[in-house]
């Protein structure tokens, strides 16, 4: 019994120190690899560092980080916006600084995201962007793509993005890729519906910068003026959009060809003569022209006109590979698609000029948003501009409307006023049925505050009312 003992002993004295080392080299292998992981979001964490700075306009600011999974802190201070995060602004605005890429600005009412794959993406409300270099950002229902030293400033509600371009040069396309082109002092809306269209045609859907825009606070706050003001300034006496260039003058010049020209025919030859031997390439809306370097000649030999508002845009690249210059062009086709003969380009004519200022809220707020907690709120505006007939608000015909004053009733029974945002866009038309000026009012319904009222009762029941 003892021999045996000690053998038992002996056995497990042999064995303990192999199940030591054994137990000891899996806790080695399981930190490697532990440690490995860790070492990944290491890197992770180090490419996350590089953020983008965030700091309140005023005391009154009332901003938010939001984090990934929704966590979300108030902003008291300047902070660092991270891939994954975003920002949402209650009152007030917040500033952002890009670094070197540049500063911007997101309004009341903003949600602004730095996604992972390092884009801007901007939810709701206005964002101002100064660029010192090439940039990208997605929106709702658009993503446009921007020059260096551009600036321009964003607007997304439920309706539609808007781009507005004070300078430098931006390309915007709906979501399936149907694209224009922004030269200085433009703007281009894309709606919900237009966002999934493939047969839409954004070059009719853009349009000069508004008074009203120019005008409203959010404009003068960003010094819009200076920018806008620079860049037609450096546009005066040229016969073309000169909107990036790395040269005080255009490299091209052109032999048969005229800024807002009117051509007879869809299809066009285009040739010219370029002044820099460093110049490899000339595209016109990605295709390549056959240059001759010989003569510094360069020449399209089939454009296409057929749309009766057309942009080309020219890209001048040098030896490095680098774009030195772009130049936009529109020309208007005279045959092209639901043209004109009575404009002198080729489509209708504006009867008037039309003043943003002069198309006014006056209830319930005089701004263009108004919170709440009501189940009814109408909506008065003032229209002092002289030729309006008509005015809608989302489709629907105003009899209210008297040539001066109008009013809209939004309210929960007539479902067109539900928990949360909700935009209303307001036509005005002239007496021959043409848009003559657009703008938005924003209700917010907060559902976690909502005091349920009476039901209210209307003398016209499954419409929406628009009498007293």
């Amino acid at each position: 019994m003892t021999r045996r003992r000690n053998t038992l002993s002996k056995t497990l004295k042999d064995y303990i120190v192999p199940i030591i080392g054994v137990v000891l080299i899996a806790v080695l292998i399981f930190n490697v690899f532990s440690g490995g992981n860790n070492d990944v979001q290491n890197t992770l964490d180090k490419e996350n560092q590089v953020g983008y700075g965030v700091s309140l306009d005023s005391a009154q600011t009332e901003g938010y980080v939001v984090y990934p999974g929704d966590y979300r802190k108030q902003i008291e201070g300047d902070i660092t916006l991270y891939k994954g995060e975003k920002v949402v602004v209650k009152e007030g605005s917040l500033s952002l600084d890009f670094l070197s890429m540049g500063a911007g600005r997101i309004n009341k009412l903003g949600e602004l995201k730095y996604s992972e794959e390092g884009d801007l993406e901007l939810y709701s409300s206005d964002f101002w962007v100064n660029s010192t270099t090439k940039g990208d950002l997605t929106m709702r229902y658009a993503n446009i793509s921007f020059s260096a030293d551009s600036a321009l400033s964003f607007s997304q509600n439920e309706m539609g993005s808007t781009i507005y371009l004070l300078s430098g040069f931006a390309e915007v396309s709906n979501k399936v890729g149907e694209t224009t082109v922004l030269a200085p002092g433009k703007k281009v809306t894309i709606s919900r519906l237009d966002s999934n269209n493939e047969d839409v045609d954004l070059v009719l859907l853009k349009d000069d910068i508004d008074d009203y825009f120019k005008q409203s606070d959010w404009f003068v706050k960003n010094n819009g003026a200076s920018y806008l003001g620079a860049s037609q300034e450096s546009s005066t006496g040229s016969t073309s959009k000169l909107i990036s260039s790395s040269s005080s003058t255009s490299y091209l010049g052109f032999n048969n060809l005229q800024d807002e020209s009117q051509v007879s025919s869809d299809t066009i030859k285009i040739s010219g003569t370029y002044t820099d031997e460093t110049i490899i390439k000339i595209t016109l809306n990605g295709t390549e022209a056959q240059i001759n370097s010989s003569n510094k000649s360069f020449t399209f030999s089939s454009v296409s006109t057929s749309k009766k508002e057309n942009d080309l845009v020219f890209k001048v690249v040098d030896d490095s590979g680098d774009t030195i210059e772009k130049i936009l062009y529109t020309v208007y086709y005279d045959g092209g698609s639901s043209a004109s003969t009575s404009g002198s380009k080729g489509f209708a004519v504006k009867n008037f000029s039309v003043d943003g200022s002069k198309f006014t809220f006056t209830s319930p707020t005089t701004s263009n948003s108004y919170s709440t907690r009501e189940a009814f709120v109408t909506i008065r505006g003032n229209v002092l501009n002289k030729g309006i007939s008509s005015v809608t608000v989302n489709g629907y015909k105003l009899s209210s409307f008297n040539g001066s004053t109008w009013r809209y009733h939004a309210s929960e029974q007539n479902d067109n006023l539900k928990d949360g945002t909700n935009i209303y866009e307001i036509k005005y038309f002239d007496a021959s049925g043409n848009l003559a000026y657009t703008n938005y009012y924003t209700i917010i319904k907060n559902a976690d505050q909502v005091e349920k009222t009476e039901e209210i009762e209307t003398k016209e029941e499954k419409t929406f009312s628009d009498e007293a």
